[in-house]
This record gives C-alpha cells, structure tokens and sequence, in this order.
C-alpha cells in the first residue's frame, strides 16, 4: 500500500511539473482568453480548431497539446513570427506577448 502511495504522488507530482494537471492561473486565464480573441481575429481565416478540418491552413486542434515541450512552442512562436509556406509572417501585426497569448490558447485546446 505504501509503495501505491508513493507511486501515484510520483506520478501526481510530474502531471503538475508539467503543466498537466495544473488549472490556468488567473493572469494565464486572461492571456489564453486573449489568444482566444487573436485566434480568431488573425487566424480562424486560415485555421480550424476541429480536428481534420483544412481551410487554406492544416487544424489546429490540439497542436501543443500533443506536443508541448518548450521546443515545439518555440517553433510555433517561429513559425506565427516567420511565417512559413503559404503562411504570412505574423512578426509585424502581433506583439511578442500577443502570440504568447496565442500559443497559450492554442495549448489549451
């Protein structure tokens, strides 16, 4: 029984270090908030929130989700800044804090 305990505290321990099991802050509740308003506003042209649905631009749905190490943020935050293929650099329309609010939305879903 004790060795369980330890176990799932182990375990209970990573998922909150990780942002897993941790629920939104205040302050990252307004940003993600607040990426919901420039998703929708800058990207929601291009980019669907379901799952398997294109528009000029693949979903978005569940992006960092699935991947969301620091590494696959910053490639997003790259990617939005930059630009790549068809899609427009973002870098002179959003803030650097505007697309952070953006991949925290986009994390979120």
């Amino acid at each position: 029984m004790k060795h369980c305990l330890y176990w799932l505290i182990a375990i209970a321990s990573t998922l909150t270090a990780t942002g897993l099991l941790a629920q939104p802050s205040g302050a990252k509740q307004e940003n993600v908030a607040e990426g919901a308003k420039i998703f929708k506003r800058s990207c929601s042209v291009c980019h669907s929130l379901r799952p398997n649905q294109t528009k000029n631009g693949r979903s978005l749905s569940a992006a960092l989700r699935r991947h969301p190490s620091a590494k696959s943020q910053e490639r997003v935050r790259r990617i939005i800044a930059e630009g790549t293929g068809n899609m427009p650099a973002f870098k002179d329309r959003l803030s650097p804090d505007e697309i952070s609010a953006l991949i925290a939305f986009l994390k979120q879903q």
